[in-house]
């Protein structure tokens, strides 16, 4: 659960705090929308809201293989394990481009009181292989890609479109079954990994849940479905830019620019131009 909201000429990407309450038991529950790269500000007010209460948190996270079992994996699983790796450190390069931090460095650690509630990655791999979905494309070089102001610049804008992003890939999934099957593991089924983590908790303690925003909605659901309601959220600002008229046209211009040139160089027969027309 996420937005994008404007006061005059600055816009800010913010992440939803959903609170829920049984109908019967009273028991809360609350679902914190997760963003990896943000400003460290939302990182600091997402720890101070871990460290209010004493609330069992169940997070996201698939967790890591020694190298014994590294060693262990077939060569697709080895392919889909390769294809994930590089995630944390290229989200870190990222957000280093952009003057931002990324979540694993700036979030509390794992302490007492938390609980892994996700598919273990070696069984993530198994899954994933044995269905031969599609590989997510390789991020090693999104730091460098990152190097030019206007980059940059194009990149933050980028970030605010975040809930747009996801909407749209709700649709196109529908669309696309390879898509759809790898969208159903990543959010589906990680979903109910979850959800049977939360049923197997204590009746009697509140819980937490810190998540990535596309899983949000249907954690909610799931819950609503045993008996929970929501009676409060709040939002939390992720990062905010400032974006007057003249940024529009200055982006716009760049993307044209950079378009032309990445058409140049693979090979496009004929440059884009703004007025340019499909035939």
């Amino acid at each position: 659960m996420i937005r994008t909201i404007r006061e005059g000429d600055r816009w800010s990407l913010q992440a939803a705090l959903i609170q829920m309450r049984h109908r019967e038991s009273g028991r809360t529950v609350r679902l914190m929308s997760m963003i990896h790269i943000g400003e460290p500000k939302f990182y600091t007010r997402v720890n101070e809201l871990i460290a209010e209460r004493d609330d069992l948190v169940l997070f996201e996270g698939l967790g890591q293989l020694t190298p014994e079992e590294i060693e262990q994996l077939t060569p697709e699983e080895r392919r889909v394990y390769d294809s994930l790796a590089p995630l944390n450190e290229a989200y870190r390069r990222i957000a280093s481009a952009l003057g931002l931090v990324a979540q694993p460095d700036a979030l509390t650690k794992p302490g007492p009181g938390w609980l892994r509630a996700d598919l273990p990655l070696k069984r993530l791999l198994a899954i994933w292989s044995e269905r031969r979905l599609p590989l997510i494309p390789a991020v090693d070089a999104a730091g460098k890609a990152l190097e030019g102001a206007f980059m940059r610049r194009a990149t933050r804008l980028l970030l605010l479109q975040e809930p747009l992003i996801l909407g749209a890939f709700r649709l196109v999934r529908g669309w696309s079954p390879a898509l759809g099957r790898l969208s159903h593991l990543l959010v589906d089924e990680r979903n109910e990994a979850a959800i049977a983590v939360f049923d197997g908790t204590p009746a009697d303690k509140d819980v937490l849940f810190l998540y990535g925003a596309g899983h949000i909605a249907g954690l909610q659901s799931a819950l609503e479905k045993r008996g929970y309601r929501v009676t409060a959220r709040d939002w939390f600002t992720v990062h905010t830019e400032r974006i007057a008229l003249t940024d529009l046209f200055d982006t716009a211009a760049g993307a044209w620019r950079w378009a032309n040139e990445s058409a140049s160089k693979y090979g496009t027969r004929r440059p884009m131009t703004p007025d340019s027309r499909q035939r």
